[in-house]
């Protein structure tokens, strides 16, 4: 699983050259949890992030979570909608130093899929 504990750690990813006519989307879907239990053993809400890709440049898939708050990824999509293959690179930045998740080149209509408790997979 992935979570994001501190708030110097964010998730990111940018692609291996700049798109050619569409940059990839991502979903992230998460939830937030107070490093404290809830008292009424309450499940958590989920949340979804969207966000498109910018090229090479790295863009936050999602971001830190505030103090005292552990933030679990339940997902990420990235779709291709390019024209190209591109090669999409997920990292946890941590503090400015970044923690590759995965790496791997899309075809058009592609999609890169990561769920909590089966992994990554190409659809």
């Amino acid at each position: 699983m992935y979570a994001l504990d501190t708030t110097l750690r964010k998730l990111q990813a940018f692609l291996g050259a700049a798109a050619t006519t569409t940059n990839p989307t991502v979903t992230v879907v998460y939830h937030d949890v107070s490093q404290t239990a809830k008292p009424d053993f309450s499940e958590y809400r989920r949340a979804p992030q969207f966000t498109v890709l910018s090229g090479t440049t790295e863009t936050d898939i999602l971001a830190s979570p505030g103090q005292g708050i552990v933030r679990h990824i339940d997902s990420i999509t990235i779709f291709q909608d390019d024209t190209v293959n591109a090669t999409v690179t997920v990292v946890i930045d941590d503090n400015a130093t970044n923690r590759v998740l995965v790496k791997h080149t899309l075809t058009p209509d592609q999609t890169m899929f990561y769920e909590h408790g089966y992994g990554w997979d190409i659809i």
